[in-house]
């Protein structure tokens, strides 16, 4: 659940947690406040994205197998437009 804390109050079943034997681990976010003061610095600093590779929207479920040879995260991005980035 991402944004409980800004959204409306959820329910949620301990029970059905417990059963699954489900993880839940809480994590910390910037406020919006820091999301655009960061996006303005990306901008302003004209920082793009390091990418593998972008692969067109309607192949999205290639996208999802690529394991690039000797590093342990794939960094891909799907876009309508390919060419644009």
């Amino acid at each position: 659940m991402i944004g409980g804390l800004s959204g409306p109050a959820t329910e949620l079943n301990p029970g059905l947690i417990f059963a699954r034997r489900a993880n839940v681990q809480g994590i910390s976010v910037g406020s919006m406040q820091m999301f655009e003061a960061l996006s303005r610095a990306i901008t302003a600093n004209g920082i793009k994205p390091v990418l593998d590779k972008v692969f067109a929207f309607d192949e999205a479920p290639a996208a999802g197998t690529v394991r690039p040879l000797g590093k342990s995260v794939a960094l891909w991005s799907l876009s309508r437009d390919p060419q644009r980035l």
